[in-house]
């Protein structure tokens, strides 16, 4: 099992696809490399520090 732990993303790039990009690629990389299951930890947007980490999309 592969897994997406977190993004760093400079604030200033933010908002553009930078993080949907790299995670497609990662999982693509897993993919190439046998992986059938790639797991990821978003976390709910709030004042947390830890925030950027990922943030499930609202639906």
């Amino acid at each position: 099992m592969w897994s997406v732990v977190c993004f760093f993303i400079d604030s200033r790039l933010r908002g553009r696809g930078i993080t949907l990009a790299l995670l497609l690629a990662a999982v693509d990389y897993a993919k190439s490399n046998g992986g059938r299951v790639v797991e990821g930890y978003p976390v709910e947007p709030g004042p947390r520090l830890y925030t950027y980490m990922g943030a499930p999309p609202n639906w």
